[in-house]
This record gives C-alpha cells, sequence and structure tokens, in this order.
C-alpha cells in the first residue's frame, strides 16, 4: 500500500507554478466545526464517528468530489501515515490521532479535506508556485460545496468557531513555502523574519508550526483570522510576498555580482557532497539540495535538474517516503544510507552536462 500511497500524495507537485525559483508552493486552508457538536479533542469516540460520517456522506452526495479517494487514517501504518504528512496532505496533529480520523484526497491530491483533526474538517488546497488566489478560489468552492450539505459553527459576532481561538473568524489560513538563500547568504534573513513577525504574519518551517526553517525554506501565513474578510487575508499576505520577493531576487543578484565565487563554491561543495556521500540525515540533503536551486539560475545544469524536479527531492527523501520507494528499515543509519543511495542515483548523471 505504501508504494501506491506515495504516487497518489506526490501528484500535486506533477506542474511547475509561476515564479517557482523562490515559491515553491501556496496553499489555502479552511478550519470548520460542526455545529452542536463538540469540538474533535474532548468529543468521544461516538462523538467523533458521526462527524466521520456526516463529512462521508456529504462528500458522497457531490458530483465534485466523485473521483475523491478517502483514506482512513487507522487503516494505515506509522510510515503510511507520515508519507501523507511528508507530502503536506496531512497535519502533524492528524498524523498521530488516528481514531475516526480520515483524509478525503483528490485525483491530484491538490484538494485534501481533513476529518477530526483538532477542528471536525480542516480542507485545504495546495499548489505548485506563487497562486495563493488560485489556492483560496479553489478552496472556497470545496467550502461552498459542503455547506449545502453540513451546517457549520458560526456566530454572527465572532465567525466560523474553531477549536483554537487564532482561527476564528474566517478560519483561512494562506501561505506560501520560499525558499530564500540570497537572504540567508547575505545575512537579512533573521531581522525580515522578525519584520514580517511584528506585522501578523508567521514564519514557519518546511512542515508548518513546531518545525525549524531548513535548507532556507521559510512558510510565510497569516497569523489573524478574526475581524478580516477573506479578502483582506489574501490581499495582506500578498503584499508582504510581493515586497520579500523582490528582496529575495536582489540579494540573489548582488551575490552573483559581488561574490560569485562564494556562490559557485557553496553551489558544487553541496553537488560533491550529493553526489559523494555514503550515509545522509534529511537535515543535511534538505540543506545541500537549497544550494542546488541556485545552480539552475546559474544555467549549471542545462535543464537536467529544475526546481520542479527538486521540489520533487525534497518530499522523496524524507523517512516514509525512502520507506515505501526503497523498502528500507525503520532504522536511522540504514534509512541515511538509502537517502544517499537515492540522491547519487538522481544526481550523478547531472556531471556529464558540465
Amino acid at each position: 500500500m505504501s508504494e501506491s500511497l506515495h504516487i497518489l500524495c506526490d501528484r500535486w507537485l506533477g506542474n511547475t507554478g509561476p515564479q517557482s525559483d523562490i515559491v515553491v508552493s501556496s496553499r489555502a486552508r479552511l478550519a470548520r466545526n460542526l455545529a452542536g457538536a463538540r469540538f474533535a479533542r474532548s468529543s468521544t469516540p461516538e462523538d467523533l464517528k458521526r462527524v466521520h460520517d456526516a463529512v462521508a456522506a456529504a462528500i458522497s452526495a457531490e458530483p465534485i468530489f466523485s473521483e475523491f479517494h478517502e483514506i482512513v487514517l487507522a487503516d494505515l501504518s506509522a510510515a503510511e501515515r507520515s508519507i501523507l504528512r511528508e507530502a503536506h496532505l496531512i497535519s502533524p496533529e492528524l498524523e498521530r490521532h488516528t481514531k475516526h480520523c480520515a483524509v478525503h484526497l483528490a485525483p491530484d491530491a491538490s484538494i485534501s479535506v481533513m476529518v477530526n483533526e483538532e477542528d471536525h474538517i480542516r480542507m485545504q488546497a495546495i499548489v505548485t508556485g506563487y497562486r495563493v488566489r488560485e489556492a483560496h478560489r479553489v478552496i472556497n468552492e470545496v467550502d461552498d460545496t459542503l455547506t449545502r450539505h453540513l451546517q457549520f459553527a458560526f456566530s454572527s459576532r465572532l465567525g466560523y468557531l474553531t477549536a483554537c481561538p487564532t482561527n476564528t473568524g474566517t478560519g483561512l489560513r494562506a501561505s506560501v513555502m520560499l525558499h530564500l538563500p540570497g537572504l540567508v547568504m547575505n545575512g537579512d534573513v533573521e531581522k525580515i523574519i522578525r519584520e514580517i513577525a511584528e506585522h501578523g504574519f508567521a514564519v514557519r518551517g518546511l512542515y508548518g508550526e513546531g518545525s525549524n526553517c531548513t535548507g532556507d525554506l521559510y512558510q510565510i501565513s497569516n497569523e489573524v483570522t478574526l475581524g478580516k474578510s477573506e479578502e483582506e487575508i489574501i490581499e495582506s499576505l500578498l503584499g508582504v510576498l510581493d515586497q520579500l520577493i523582490v528582496r529575495e531576487r536582489d540579494a540573489r543578484q548582488s551575490l552573483f555580482n559581488e561574490k560569485p565565487v562564494f556562490v559557485e563554491d557553496a553551489i558544487w561543495r553541496s553537488y560533491g557532497t550529493l553526489v559523494q556521500a555514503r550515509m545522509i540525515n534529511s537535515a543535511e540533503a534538505i540543506g545541500l539540495l537549497s544550494r542546488l536551486r541556485l545552480g539552475i539560475e546559474r544555467g549549471h545544469f542545462h535543464d537536467r535538474l529544475t526546481h520542479h524536479d527538486l521540489n520533487r527531492l525534497l518530499i522523496e527523501i524524507q523517512p516514509g517516503h525512502l520507506m515505501a520507494m526503497r523498502k528500507v528499515a525503520e532504522e536511522t543509519e540504514l534509512r541515511d544510507a538509502a537517502r544517499a543511495d537515492f540522491l547519487r542515483e538522481r544526481l550523478i548523471d547531472i556531471a556529464n552536462s558540465n
């Protein structure tokens, strides 16, 4: 099951979106709870089952969901659940809890509807590149469709009611995953992160809340959902992101112009390690792959390596995916060795183009 699962989960990576050299992905997520039901973490198993069944019935009733896959978390192994998280289709919260929990996935996995996470429903749309508005439009359509069958907990004063007060209001979290090596390498990124946080935006790592910012990858999202409309949230986020993208482009160009040997060394030293290492953990691999993205911009790899390839590699080198693809056991050392083998196989032929 693992092998087919990881293929399904990674389908949303199939396209390359705009400004993909900086913006890895865009996502819009809505939190909803059923009216008259206790929040998921305060519910009995019977309560959770009623929510699960109600959501499943609503999805079954609508033609637009006819090709969706329902994956019941209790039917999966721990490694299989990690595949879903690594592909950004479920949260770490849902990965840890399985009782009457499920996720409904679109055929290309660009839409996922989590059931009985912190909230009864966490629905999200995720796309490659800088396409926040597209992700928001898609998830609004899903929300509108489910509203025809489900009554959500709503207050005329507060908006949608959620388990965590920070999501109350619209329940919308819009985010992008940015690659910011220019700002990291010139030493400006920490200052900019503080500025962004002071303006009401959250800055997190590759896997959201509680994860570290590894490989110059930063997830930027709105922090406030109460007191603003969804359009206002999107507009304010895009305003910050547009400025951040410009600053990153300027930082990269300055590095290319003023420190070309420094940049070249970082690129090729990273490539050399990736194609020679016999053991490598995921954090180190992500950091080294980050530098290869700059090599793409410098024209070193002659289309043998693209941003799309690197986006997929970031997920494929994660533990669950490695165990599924390489049939490797859970021991850390075996995984690190398998990861090194996998990366050598994928990257070694790049040398032939230089």
